[in-house]
């Protein structure tokens, strides 16, 4: 299944995608599935796990770490878990000023 693009803000809530799947095990969290995000320009990976999300349902999420576009897709021993694909666009968001970091004995605001 290819999934409709979105679009989120740097540094906003997370993004959230849903299977519809019925377990072939009594025991949910038996199953292994993760989705793997690949940031286009920079080749960073980052790989979430596929979680019960209610009867039959499956949900993944991306937090947006850096701006620009992304690719996903699911793997799973599940079947109908695997082989799910999307694109998701993370933008700047001109209202928040990054992450707080500590160097030595000082704090400040990252650009990113």
């Amino acid at each position: 299944m290819q999934y409709e693009r979105k679009t989120a803000n740097h540094w906003g809530p997370f993004l959230e995608w849903t299977i519809e799947a019925a377990a072939e095990s009594p025991e949910a969290y038996d199953i292994s599935a993760t989705t793997i995000f690949a940031h286009r320009d920079s080749g960073t990976k980052v790989s979430t796990g596929i979680f019960p999300a209610g009867p039959d349902t499956w949900a993944f999420r991306f937090a947006n770490s850096s701006v620009g576009d992304w690719t996903f897709e699911t793997h799973s021993d599940l079947a109908p878990l695997s082989g799910h694909t999307g694109t998701l666009t993370v933008e700047p968001d001109p209202n928040t000023r990054g992450t707080l970091t500590h160097t030595n004995r000082w704090w400040s605001w990252s650009e990113s």
